[in-house]
């Protein structure tokens, strides 16, 4: 099983942690001192299934950006409120 801490960040003040836990991609933050995250399920091709890391460096990185602008789209909606 893979597991990886793909990215630590800022935004608004708020801590980002984008990490990813074998096939699963998640974002971490914390707002207010709660913690809140979601996930992404990448599904490996056929060929690849079967591999230690099915994943290239582009799929990893592109799936790093999009978790970081749902944090960052979660943050600007928590703190609207």
């Amino acid at each position: 099983m893979i597991y990886q801490i793909l990215k630590k960040t800022k935004y608004k003040g708020c801590p980002i942690y984008i990490r990813r836990l074998d096939k699963v991609f998640e974002f971490l933050v914390i707002y207010k001192n709660e913690l809140y995250s979601q996930y992404v399920l990448l599904v490996p091709g056929l060929f690849k299934m079967f591999y230690e890391n099915p994943f290239s460096e582009k799929e990893v990185r592109n799936t790093t950006l999009i978790l970081i602008g749902q944090a960052q789209d979660l943050i600007n909606k928590l703190k609207e409120k």
